[in-house]
């Protein structure tokens, strides 16, 4: 139930009270304050209350490439940010740091409508691959792609646990199946391994990357034992492998079902920047294709964080 409060204000700005009661949830409140820019951004002021999560403020600004600065305040978390990167806003296609590839739409995956619109609307991308590294099966878009070959699809997952779609595994070209609580030593070997492995197999114009955090140790769901620092270490081990032959990459979380992921998730986005794998140093040498997403962004700042 949403109860929505909005105040217009004769400047473009507009204030949303959004008092929401969940069953199984209980109550929150989100107080939303918009500017919509002249320049074609916008600014979301996010306030939210929840009984079980205590009080967060979100920061969202976007313009041109899309890049979201998320400042969270929890009171068992303290204080970090996240910034968020995407493709230009053209394509349609952003992410912040909860949801995933296989969020679901009119029956299919939010993956489809994004490859959908690449492939037919922007020059220079014929096919994608997909990294799923999240510890569940992605039977979603393998769903989606099962006769696409335009698409081709890593997936590293827990074979015990949900979905378990045999259906959907026939549309992995590299399918990878951990064990119940598998470590970093092995689970790295593996990401080098087979990253590698897939990105030399076929040369995509664009990999989208499920950087699920549901593989922590101590994950309700995942049943893996990966530390942060491996966490950490796999997302560099992805980027570089992308950095190293100029493909552009496109990051989204997906899972990671404990309250300590966002903060890993914003301590791998700084070591991705401090390696040079995200940010202007990423850019310098990259393919034609990366060199356009950024001439497009309009707005010099986003080179920061564009991938």
């Amino acid at each position: 139930m949403d109860l929505v409060l909005t105040y217009g204000l004769p400047t473009g700005v507009s204030l949303d009270l959004v008092l929401t009661y969940g069953l199984s949830t209980g109550v929150s409140m989100d107080l939303v304050l918009t500017y919509g820019l002249s320049i074609g951004g916008s600014m979301d002021l996010v306030l939210t209350y929840g009984p079980s999560t205590g009080v967060s403020l979100d920061l969202v600004l976007t313009y041109g490439l899309s890049i979201d600065l998320v400042l969270t305040y929890g009171p068992s978390t303290g204080v970090y940010s996240v910034v968020d990167l995407a493709v230009p806003t053209t394509v349609g296609f952003k992410f912040y740091p909860t949801g995933g590839p296989d969020s679901v739409s009119r029956g299919k995956t939010h993956l489809f409508f994004f490859f959908q619109f690449l492939f037919e609307r922007v020059e220079g991308i014929s096919r994608a691959t997909i990294i799923d590294l999240d510890a569940h099966q992605g039977n979603g878009h393998e769903r989606d792609f099962l006769d696409d070959r335009r698409v081709f699809i890593m997936d590293m997952y827990n074979r015990y646990i949900y979905p378990g779609d045999a259906h959907a595994k026939r549309a992995i070209k590299r399918k990878v199946e951990l064990d119940w609580g598998t470590e970093d030593s092995e689970y790295l070997q593996k990401v080098e391994l087979h990253s590698e492995g897939a990105l030399n197999e076929v040369r995509p114009d664009i990999i989208v990357y499920n950087a699920g955090t549901d593989i922590l140790d101590g994950d309700p769901l995942g049943g893996l034992s990966i530390s942060p620092q491996g966490i950490i270490k796999r997302d560099e081990i992805v980027f570089k492998a992308a950095k190293l032959r100029g493909i552009p990459i496109l990051m989204v979380t997906s899972g990671g079902y404990q309250k300590k992921t966002a903060r890993i998730i914003a301590d791998s986005i700084l070591n991705l920047q401090r390696q040079g794998l995200i940010g202007v140093e990423a850019v310098e040498g990259s393919s034609p294709l990366v060199a356009h997403m950024m001439a497009g962004s309009g707005s010099p700042g986003s080179m920061l964080t564009a991938v």
